[in-house]
């Protein structure tokens, strides 16, 4: 169930019900890292170019939004709000680019959007129906977020390193 809806009190939300959160919570936040340090480390040449018909930026925009969009039952979706004119669907054709700094802007959103999603949790409310989809529960939305971090942060990963760069580093609890 929900513990603390207003979000205003981490103390509040945090007690004995939150044992297996926690748990799953310090799994995701490594894990959350990973666009961020993605964002900041792709040299500019790399950003824009399209591996396998898909830029970083383009896959990093993706990344996110799928983020924004599961955990949007608390606090509703931000990408038609903060980005327009391109669509986070990698089969959609896109004519547009964004830059470091608009994705960074939305990711720091999304950033803050999943300590208010995780504050807002006990441990019984991660076997709730998600909203968006009721074939599942809020853990494995969580579980799914992680391993889709995860996959594509390893593509943008793949490319920088097919290139001669170096990826960011892996991040994830214990490693």
């Amino acid at each position: 169930m929900l513990v603390n809806k207003d979000t205003t009190s981490l103390a509040m939300a945090r007690n004995d019900n939150t044992k297996l959160l926690r748990i799953i919570e310090r799994h995701f936040d490594p894990c959350l890292e990973m666009p961020g340090a993605f964002i900041n480390d792709c040299p500019d040449d790399r950003w824009l170019k399209a591996e396998e018909g898909i830029p970083s930026w383009r896959r990093v925009l993706h990344t996110v939004e799928s983020i924004d969009y599961w955990f949007s039952e608390l606090d509703g979706y931000y990408f038609d709000d903060s980005i327009k004119g391109v669509s986070a669907e990698l089969d959609t054709p896109c004519a547009e680019v964004l830059t470091k700094k608009e994705i960074t802007d939305y990711f720091q959103k999304i950033e803050g959007k999943c300590r208010r999603f995780f504050t807002a949790l006990d441990d019984a409310a991660l076997l709730e129906k998600s909203a968006n989809n009721e074939r599942l529960t809020i853990l494995d939305v969580i579980l799914t977020q992680i391993r889709h971090v995860q996959l594509n942060i390893g593509y943008c990963n793949e490319a920088l390193n097919a290139a001669g760069v170096r990826g960011v580093a892996w991040r994830g609890f214990g490693e």
